[in-house]
C-alpha cells in the first residue's frame, strides 16, 4: 500500500501536468481562457461632462491602479460620479456616437 507522501506526488505530478497541458492549449487555442487574455482588452476611454459643459476630473474618484474599463463598469462609475454631485447632472462621453446623460435624484441615465 502506498504511503500519503507518495499519493501526494503522484497528485501533485497529475495536477501539474494537467496545468502545463491548460496553458500550452490556451496560447494556442483563443477560446481558452489564458496569459493572452491579459495582454488583449479593449481599452475604453471616456470623459465626462458637467451640466454648464465643464469637464470633470474623474481620477480623484478612481482606485490607483485601473488596468480596464467595461462599459457596464463606466456607467455605473459615471452613475456614482453624478450622485456625488450637487446639480446631479453628468454627461459621459466615450466616443462622437455614443453618449449618455446622468441625471435626477437617482442618476438614471439615458442615451443621447
Amino acid at each position: 500500500m502506498p504511503s500519503q507522501s507518495t499519493n501526494f506526488k503522484i497528485i501533485f505530478k497529475a495536477m501539474l501536468i494537467a496545468e502545463i497541458l491548460y496553458l500550452t492549449a490556451s496560447f494556442f487555442i483563443p477560446q481558452i481562457p489564458g496569459w493572452k487574455m491579459f495582454a488583449s482588452f479593449e481599452r475604453l476611454d471616456f470623459k465626462l461632462v458637467d451640466g454648464n459643459g465643464n469637464t470633470i476630473d474623474h481620477r480623484p474618484m478612481l482606485p490607483t491602479v485601473v488596468y480596464q474599463f467595461s462599459q457596464y463598469r463606466i456607467l455605473n462609475f459615471s452613475k456614482f460620479a453624478c450622485l456625488k454631485r450637487d446639480d446631479r447632472k453628468v454627461i459621459l462621453i466615450i466616443s462622437e456616437k455614443e453618449k449618455y446623460l446622468f441625471q435626477g435624484p437617482s442618476c438614471d441615465y439615458q442615451k443621447i
